[in-house]
């Protein structure tokens, strides 16, 4: 049965209207109407016009891996409350942060499953992005012409240095949720635009390159060495996936000989070296962590998490990081950071190294099933769709090796695509 076109249309604008905002400051009930009204609507529309959660088709496709871990994920999440110091905050956190992205992950892949269209991808980032470049790169470059009188949400107006305006810039505006989240939202675009643009039946490769290279540009002015190596990594993996043209590997390469570069270039500035090396490499880490920088800051970090963990690995210590501020000081004394600044030590430390593992068992599971739809898919939006999604897992999740960015609207940003990318995957294997 058709989808009814009029639902259809609303979810038709909806998405692509929230992975256009998802990049600037809004607030958290904002969040949760968006994406309760995606997950609601899909679900109204099967059960109406499917009547799918009244068939056996259901159950087979919920028994999925994705599915399976990430409902266990969320147990786990709720198990956390249980053992928090603040139940109420831990249960609030859990509806934020996993019961509304479940729901939309569960709805968007379903809904895409039975939808009959093929989806119009990747042509309708490039609206998305040019919404996101235009503002990021116009409110940028005018206080850079324009320093004296420049046109800013927030910020710092007293900054007058074109370098320091480029390279603060992100952090200082108010109109985006900071770095952190600008750069994981830019692994999303810059996975779709370079898997579009290195495929083999992509006819018109210049909007692509285009787009991709203003990305790239806005990723180095965010100063994040670890998306920016995360990106790398997710590009050389596309190119050796799809055998694709030297050209293109040496683009990838290209992009890492400019970090590289760029550390000597702007290195004194602390832009992109922080932190005193001599001591580091030395084995120095204590005394590098009073000089300051990240790389030190975490290391410690790491070390002091893990055995906080290793005391009781299977227990869950609350679900949510502010809890660490507030009950777990000493720790934050002796690390030098408030939460793990790594995902996986994050959810271990959360909700027990169970926790962690249903993690990455459900990236392993997604993978797997994008990877299997890339090898069955036929038309050309399914190829890059697939091979978008892969190349979005590696530098999504590489990122978080050195942040915890699963929060918030990155978080609703990553359900709401692999949720796209699964329904359309669940399609082909059930073919």
């Amino acid at each position: 049965m058709e989808i009814n076109k009029s639902k259809k249309d609303i979810l038709t604008l909806l998405i692509p209207f929230y992975l256009a905002v998802i990049p600037f400051h809004i607030y958290p009930l904002e969040r949760y109407i968006l994406s309760l009204l995606i997950a609601i609507i899909s679900l109204k529309i099967l059960m109406r016009e499917h009547s799918l959660f009244l068939k056996k088709e259901a159950f087979i496709i919920l028994a999925r891996p994705p599915f399976v871990f990430f409902l266990l994920i969320f147990l786990a999440a709720i198990s956390g409350i249980f053992f928090s110091p603040d139940p109420i905050f831990s249960l609030k956190n859990c509806f934020s942060e996993f019961f509304v992205n479940i729901l939309l992950y569960t709805g968007t892949s379903f809904y895409f499953l039975k939808r009959e269209n093929e989806i119009k991808f990747p042509e309708v980032i490039i609206p998305i992005n040019l919404i996101f470049l235009s503002l990021y790169l116009g409110i940028m470059f005018q206080w850079i012409f324009f320093p004296d009188s420049p046109f800013m949400f927030g910020g710092d107006q007293k900054i007058k240095n074109p370098f320091d305006i480029f390279f603060l810039y992100g952090n200082l505006c108010d109109l985006y949720n900071g770095i952190k989240h600008t750069s994981l939202f830019l692994t999303f675009l810059i996975s779709v635009l370079f898997s579009a643009l290195i495929y083999p039946d992509t006819k018109k490769r210049w909007p692509y390159l285009t787009l991709l290279l203003l990305n790239i540009l806005v990723l180095f002015s965010t100063t994040r060495r670890g998306a920016t190596l995360a990106v790398i990594i997710g590009m050389c993996f596309s190119t050796l996936l799809i055998k694709a043209r030297t050209k293109y590997f040496a683009l990838a390469l290209g992009a890492f000989l400019i970090l590289l570069a760029s550390l000597f270039i702007f290195g004194e500035k602390g832009y992109f070296v922080r932190e005193n090396w001599n001591l580091l490499l030395k084995g120095k880490v204590e005394e590098a962590k009073i000089e300051g920088g990240s790389i030190p800051l975490r290391i410690s970090t790491y070390r002091e998490f893990i055995k906080e963990i290793a005391k009781n690995p299977f227990i869950p210590k609350g679900t949510g990081t502010k809890l660490i501020k507030i009950y777990h000081k000493d720790l934050i004394k002796r690390a030098g950071l408030y939460h793990g600044h790594n995902v996986f030590i994050d959810y271990a430390f959360q909700f027990g190294v169970q926790g962690a593992l249903f993690l990455l068992l459900l990236i392993i599971s997604q993978f797997r099933l994008f990877l299997r739809a890339y090898r069955n898919s036929s038309t050309y939006r399914e190829k890059v769709l697939f091979l978008a999604a892969m190349t979005f897992l590696i530098m999504f999740w590489t990122t978080n090796l050195f942040t915890d960015g699963m929060v918030h609207l990155s978080a609703s940003l990553y359900w709401l695509f692999t949720g796209v990318a699964s329904g359309e995957a669940l399609k082909i294997s059930t073919i």
